[in-house]
């Protein structure tokens, strides 16, 4: 389970937390990362696009991982791929 938050700003602007953790339970290791993030979507001509950075800090780890980082991503948004016209 990933738990993941997202808040709509409004004008395509959000904020979110989607913090990737990991649990060995054989190992006992884990990543607990504190993340949070914003993001906007919008359109590059008649394409819907979200685009989103999110830095990341590891606040508890089991092994050799980064101390922090960041995360970005970009999305090609179909709302009606579905919808027959």
């Amino acid at each position: 389970m990933q738990p993941f938050v997202t808040y709509q700003l409004g004008q395509g602007w959000f904020v979110r937390s989607v913090p990737q953790m990991t649990f060995d339970w054989e190992t006992g290791r884990q990543l607990l990362p504190l993340d949070f993030g914003a993001g906007r979507t919008f359109k590059i001509g008649r394409q819907n696009v979200s685009c989103f950075v999110e830095p990341f800090w590891n606040v508890a780890t089991g092994g050799p991982v980064p101390r922090h980082g960041i995360t970005f991503g970009v999305t090609l948004l179909y709302p009606n791929f579905w919808h027959r016209q």
